[in-house]
C-alpha cells in the first residue's frame, strides 16, 4: 500500500485555530473594502495555499497543477461543440483520472501484478516507494466536477484564479466534502454582507463536530481498536467492537464534515450537507443517499449516469452500472483488496435489493435492521488491515455464540451506557442540528430574546467543557484524511 508521510492540518487544532482567526481577519477586511471577485479569489487562494503548505508543502504544486488542467482543459472543451467537445472532455478528465491512479494505485497494481507473475515464473517489476499528496482524491474530484460543468457550458468557463480557488478551497481540501462546480465560484461574485454571515451557526457546527470527533468517535475507537488488533477474547466482544467501529467511522467523518461546513460558513460559503442520518436508512440505496452524500452524488452523476448510462439502457445495464459504481467507490477508498471486497459487498446487496420481489413492501423496521447490520459488518473489510485480518474477525464473531458476553461488571455497564448515548446521538442528530441551526440563525439576526446570546454562549461553553472532560489528549487522526 502507498505510505503517507505528511503532517496534516486538522480541525480544530491550536495551530489551525490560529490560522483560521488570522485568515478570517484578513478575509473580512478584504471583503468589507468592496473588492472585485478577482481579488476575493486571490485572497481565498492565498489562504488555501498557506493552509495546504502547512499540511505538506511538497505537494502545493500538484494541487495548483490540477487546478490549471481543469481551467484550461474546460476552456479547450467549451470552445467546440458536439463530438469534438465530448472527446476533448474525455481527454482532460482521463488525464485527471490517470494522474489520480498513478499517484495512488501504481504500487499496489505492480504488487498485484508481481504476485500473479510469480505463478508462471515471470520477472517482478519494481517501483520506488513514494507518498502521495494529502487530499489527493478530493481536490482531483473538485477539478473533474468543474471541468465537466464548464466544458459543457453549464457554467461560464472560470478564470485561472477562480479554478484554482475552487480546487484548493481549504475547508474541503483534505477530506471533503466533494465540491460541485457551483460551490465556490458563484459566491465570489455575490455580495458578502458581514451582518448576514451565520456566525453562531458556524461555531455551533464546529462545536458539534468536535463532540462527535473528540468524544463519541474516540470512545467508540477504544472498543473497536482492540477487536481489530486481535485482542478480543470472546465472540460477544467482537460483535461489540464491530458495531463500535460503525459508530466510530460515522462520528469521525460526520464530525469532520460538520466542522468543514462550519468553517466554510464563517467565510460566507454554505456547502451542502454531507450526512443525513445514514444509520436510520431502511435500505442500502437509502443509505447511500445519506452517507457521504457529496461523494455518492459525484459517483452517481459522473460514473453511474454518464459513464455507465444509468437506467437508459434497460434493467440489466442499470444493475451492471450500479455494481460497477460501487466497485469503483470501494477502490477509491484505498489500494487494497479489502476495499475491493467492501465495494463488491455493497454492489451485491444493492443488486439483491433491486431483484428481490416485494422488497419495497417490507416493514420499515426489518429494512432498517438488515441495512444497519449489513453496513456494520461490511465495515469489517473497510477497517481490517488485510483480508486475513478480516477473516479472523468474521471467524471469531461467528465461530461461537455471539451472546457469550462477559459478566456485566462496572466497565461493561459503562460501555453499555456509552453505547446507548451513541444510539441516541444518531437518532436525534438531525433534529438537534436543525433546531440548533434555526436558533443560531435567529440569534445571529438579532430576532431572538434578549437572553439568546447568553444562552448560546453557555451552550457553546458546555460543548467545549464536554470535549475537554471526555475527549482524549491530543487530536486523533481523521479516518478519511488518507483518502
Amino acid at each position: 500500500m502507498l505510505t503517507l508521510r505528511m503532517a496534516r492540518v486538522q480541525f480544530p487544532t491550536f495551530t489551525f485555530t490560529l490560522f483560521l482567526l488570522a485568515f478570517l481577519t484578513l478575509w473580512w477586511a478584504v471583503l468589507r473594502s468592496g473588492v472585485q471577485p478577482r481579488t476575493r479569489a486571490g485572497a481565498l487562494l492565498a489562504g488555501s495555499v498557506v493552509f495546504y503548505a502547512w499540511a505538506d508543502w511538497r505537494w502545493v504544486g500538484v494541487v495548483l497543477g490540477v487546478g490549471l488542467i481543469s481551467r484550461y482543459g474546460s476552456a479547450w472543451a467549451a470552445s467546440v461543440e458536439g463530438s469534438a467537445q465530448r472527446w476533448r472532455l474525455g481527454l482532460v478528465v482521463g488525464a485527471l483520472v490517470v494522474h489520480l491512479v498513478a499517484w495512488k494505485y501504481s504500487l499496489w497494481l505492480v504488487a498485484e501484478r508481481n504476485d500473479l507473475a510469480g505463478l508462471w515464473g515471470a520477472s517482478a517489476w519494481t517501483l520506488p516507494e513514494w507518498a502521495y499528496p494529502a487530499g489527493l482524491s478530493f481536490f482531483t474530484f473538485h477539478a473533474i466536477a468543474l471541468t465537466l460543468a464548464a466544458g459543457r457550458r453549464r457554467i461560464p468557463v472560470p478564470t485561472t484564479l477562480e479554478a484554482l480557488t475552487h480546487v484548493a478551497f481549504f475547508p474541503a481540501l483534505l477530506a471533503g466534502p466533494v465540491l460541485r462546480a457551483d460551490a465556490v465560484i458563484p459566491r465570489l461574485h455575490a455580495p458578502f454582507v458581514w451582518a448576514e454571515v451565520p456566525w453562531l451557526e458556524g461555531i455551533f457546527r464546529i462545536g458539534g463536530g468536535m463532540v462527535f470527533k473528540w468524544v463519541l468517535a474516540a470512545q467508540a475507537a477504544s472498543w473497536a481498536d482492540p477487536v481489530f488488533s486481535g485482542m478480543a477474547e470472546r465472540a460477544g466482544q467482537v460483535w461489540w467492537g464491530v458495531h463500535a467501529y460503525a459508530f466510530q467511522i460515522f462520528f469521525d467523518f460526520a464530525g469532520y464534515s460538520h466542522m468543514a461546513l462550519g468553517v466554510a460558513l464563517l467565510l460566507g460559503f454554505r456547502l451542502p450537507e454531507n450526512f443525513t442520518q445514514p444509520y436510520l436508512a431502511t435500505s442500502f440505496q437509502d443509505f447511500w443517499r445519506r452517507w457521504h452524500r457529496s461523494l455518492s452524488f459525484f459517483f452517481r452523476d459522473h460514473l453511474y449516469i454518464e459513464a455507465f448510462g444509468g437506467n437508459r439502457h434497460g434493467k440489466v445495464a442499470a444493475l451492471v452500472g450500479a455494481a460497477g459504481t460501487m466497485l469503483v467507490s470501494g477502490l477509491w477508498h484505498g489500494a487494497s483488496i479489502t476495499f475491493v471486497i467492501w465495494g463488491a459487498w455493497h454492489a451485491l446487496v444493492l443488486t439483491a435489493e433491486r431483484l428481490l420481489p416485494g422488497r419495497s413492501k417490507w416493514p420499515a423496521a426489518l429494512g432498517w435492521l438488515l441495512t444497519f447490520e449489513g453496513v456494520a459488518w461490511g465495515w469489517v473489510c473497510f477497517r481490517a488491515e488485510d483480508w486475513t485480518s478480516a477473516q479472523a474477525v468474521f471467524s471469531q464473531a461467528f465461530g461461537a455464540l455471539p451472546w457469550a458476553w462477559p459478566v456485566l461488571d462496572t466497565a461493561a455497564w459503562l460501555a453499555l451506557a456509552w453505547g446507548t448515548a451513541m444510539v441516541i446521538a444518531v437518532s436525534v442528530e438531525r433534529g438537534v442540528l436543525e433546531r440548533g441551526t434555526a436558533w443560531a440563525t435567529v440569534v445571529d439576526q438579532g430576532q431572538g430574546p434578549r437572553w439568546g446570546s447568553a444562552v448560546t454562549a453557555v451552550g457553546l461553553a458546555a460543548l467545549a467543557a464536554l470535549v475537554i472532560a471526555l475527549g482524549p489528549v491530543g487530536v486523533p487522526p481523521f479516518i478519511y484524511a488518507g483518502f
